[in-house]
C-alpha cells in the first residue's frame, strides 16, 4: 500500500475510533440519571419495604461511634414513581452525628442490583434512570433543611466534582418517615460524569484519616462476583501506596507546584477555598473527615470528594489553620500559600455573587408544607425558621469577614513545624489530631511530617504516630504521644519514637479554643 494511502487510512481509522468512543460517552451521560431523579424543583415520594427479619437486622446496625464501621444490605423493596423493585438490598447509614434507629429519623441507602447472598446466582440487572444505588440523608445535624442543597451547587459551580441532590418525602412500609435528601451516589456513573476516565480507584477516608497515610482508607470497588469491576486500576491498596510513595518524595520547601502533578490541586485549592467561605469544618482540610479520593488513571492525578457537607454556615473556619497534611504544607510555602489566598479571593467574590441567600428563601418556601408534616423531625417548625434565617446571615457577613482577614496582617499561625486540633464530637467524645516535623537521625538524616491521633480521657490522651507522608507501605508506626493539658489552652506534648532513628520531644502544645471547648 503506497504510503499516502496507508497514511489516509490510519488517519480515518483514528477518527472513527475516536467516534465510536464518544458515541459511547454520549450514550453513557444520557443513561445518567440526570432528569427527574435530581430534578431539585420538585419533591419526589420514595417507598421503603423493610419487612420484618431485615427490620431487626438493620436497627442492630444502626447506632454507631465515631470509627470506622461496616453495614449490610438485607432484603426489601424501593419504590421510585411507579416502578417497584422488590429484593432491592436496604440499609441504614449514617455516622456518630446522624446515625439513628429505625424508630427515629434514619438515614437509607438502597441497591436497586444488590446480590443476596442466600439467593443462588445473580439478580438481573436492574436500574432507574440508569442509577443502581439511592441515597437518602435524614439532614438531622441541619437544622435549616438547605446546607447540602446550597452547599453542593456552590462546590458544583467552582467545578469541584460533587453528588446532585434532591428532596424526597420517604415512607417506610406505608408510613411517612419525613423530609430527606436523595444523594447521588459516587459510583463508576458518577465518576464518568466528572473525569475523562472512570476506571481509577476511589477510597473513603475514616474518620481521622489523613491524605497521605493508607491504613485508615476503605476501598469503594472491593466489588462481589455479581458486580465485577471493567479494566482499570487494581481495586486494592496499590494505587493509594503509590500516592504516598509519591508525597513522600516531596521534599520540604518543594511542595508547590511538585503537587500539581500528583494531585488536581487547582480543584483542590477551590475546595479547601470553598469549605472556608462556608463554614465546612467537619471535612477537609479542616477536618480528617467527610471526603473520598479519586485516581484518574488518564494523568495519574488524584482529586478529593467531598461529602457529608450537612454542617455548613455555622461555624468560621480558619483559612490559615488547617488540619489536613496537604494545605498544612501548602501554607509552609511562599508561592502556594500566595496561590491559595488568590483563589480564595475569587471564590468569596462567586459566592457573593451567586446570591445564596436567596436560594435559601426559594427552599424555605419549597419545603415548608413538608417539614411541617416531617413526624420524625428533630426541630420545631419554628426553630426550623430560625435555623434559615441564620443560615442567611451568616452567608451575608461571611464574605466581609473574610476580605477583611484578607487585607489584614496575616495572624502568625503556631510554630512552623507543629500544629493541633483537639475538638469535641456531637457525641461529646473529643478527638486530638497533632501534626508536626520530627528530626530524624543515621543513615536516614532527615526532617519527617508525623501524624498523631487519638481520644482524649480526662484531661490527658495517648495516640500512636504514624510517618504522614505514608513513605511506609503498612502505615508503620513510629512512636507514641502523650498530650496532658495545663490549662484550658495549653498541654504538654511528648513524642516517644519507637527506635532511635527520630529523636524524643517534649514541648507546650498551644490549643486553638475555638476547637477545644475543656474551660466551657
Amino acid at each position: 500500500m503506497p504510503n499516502r494511502l496507508r497514511y489516509l487510512r490510519t488517519v480515518f481509522m483514528s477518527f472513527w475510533f475516536a467516534g465510536l468512543c464518544m458515541t459511547a460517552a454520549v450514550a453513557a451521560a444520557a443513561n445518567d440519571g440526570g432528569g427527574d431523579v435530581f430534578d431539585a424543583s420538585t419533591i419526589r415520594d420514595i417507598w421503603i419495604e423493610i419487612p420484618g427479619l431485615s427490620w431487626t437486622s438493620i436497627d442492630d446496625e444502626a447506632l454507631t461511634a465515631c470509627e470506622p464501621h461496616n453495614r449490610s444490605y438485607y432484603p426489601g423493596m424501593i419504590r421510585i414513581g411507579t416502578a417497584d423493585f422488590p429484593g432491592s438490598g436496604v440499609r441504614i447509614k449514617g455516622g456518630c452525628g446522624s446515625s439513628r434507629t429505625l424508630e427515629d429519623k434514619a438515614a437509607f441507602k438502597a441497591n436497586l442490583a444488590w446480590n443476596d447472598p442466600n439467593v443462588p446466582g445473580c439478580p438481573q440487572e436492574r436500574t432507574y434512570g440508569g442509577l443502581k444505588k439511592f441515597t437518602f440523608n435524614n439532614q438531622v445535624e441541619d437544622a435549616s433543611f438547605t446546607h447540602e442543597r446550597i452547599g453542593y451547587d456552590f462546590f458544583q459551580k467552582l467545578g469541584v466534582p460533587v453528588p446532585r441532590v434532591a428532596p424526597v418525602q420517604v415512607h417506610v412500609n406505608k408510613q411517612l418517615w419525613g423530609l430527606y435528601l436523595n444523594i447521588e451516589t459516587i459510583d463508576r456513573l458518577f465518576l464518568a460524569r466528572h473525569f475523562d476516565n472512570s476506571e481509577g480507584m476511589l477510597y473513603e477516608a475514616d474518620y481521622g484519616c489523613d491524605i497521605g497515610e493508607e491504613s485508615c482508607f476503605e476501598p469503594k470497588f472491593d466489588t462481589d462476583e455479581c458486580d465485577q469491576p471493567p479494566a482499570g486500576d487494581p481495586t486494592d491498596m496499590t494505587p493509594l501506596q503509590g500516592l504516598n510513595a509519591r508525597l513522600a518524595q516531596i521534599p520540604d520547601g518543594e511542595f508547590y507546584p511538585a503537587i500539581t502533578q500528583i494531585i488536581d490541586f487547582d480543584t483542590y485549592l477551590k475546595m479547601w477555598a470553598a469549605a472556608v467561605v462556608m463554614g465546612y469544618w467537619d471535612g477537609y482540610p479542616n477536618d480528617a473527615n467527610n471526603y473520598r479520593i479519586y485516581h484518574n488513571p488518564s494523568d495519574d492525578r488524584w482529586t478529593a470528594i467531598p461529602t457529608g457537607i450537612d454542617q455548613l454556615f455555622e461555624n468560621n473556619v480558619d483559612p490559615f489553620n488547617p488540619t489536613g497534611l496537604l494545605s498544612i504544607r501548602c501554607l509552609a510555602e511562599v508561592a502556594c500559600k500566595t496561590a491559595f489566598r488568590q483563589i480564595l479571593s475569587d471564590v468569596i467574590d462567586r459566592f457573593e455573587a451567586s446570591d445564596y441567600p436567596t436560594m435559601a428563601r426559594k427552599i424555605e418556601r419549597q419545603i415548608d408544607q413538608a417539614v411541617t408534616v416531617d413526624p420524625r423531625k428533630e426541630v420545631s417548625v419554628t426553630e426550623w425558621h430560625a435555623a434559615v434565617n441564620d443560615t442567611i446571615a451568616y452567608m451575608r457577613r461571611r464574605p466581609g469577614e473574610l476580605r477583611e482577614l484578607l487585607a489584614s496582617p496575616e495572624t502568625k499561625m503556631p510554630e512552623k513545624d507543629f500544629y493541633s486540633h483537639v475538638f469535641t464530637d456531637p457525641n461529646g467524645v473529643s478527638f486530638v489530631f497533632v501534626t508536626w516535623i520530627a528530626s530524624a537521625s543515621g543513615a536516614e538524616a532527615q526532617q519527617k511530617w508525623l501524624t498523631a491521633k487519638g481520644n482524649f480521657s480526662g484531661l490527658s490522651a495517648q495516640a500512636n504516630a504514624y510517618q504522614s507522608t505514608g513513605s511506609s507501605p503498612a502505615g508503620k508506626k513510629v512512636g507514641t504521644v502523650t498530650i496532658d493539658f495545663e490549662d484550658c489552652t495549653t498541654a504538654e506534648f511528648q513524642f516517644a519514637p519507637d527506635d532511635d532513628s527520630l529523636v524524643a520531644q517534649s514541648r507546650m502544645m498551644p490549643v486553638d479554643p475555638s476547637t477545644w471547648k475543656y474551660c466551657e
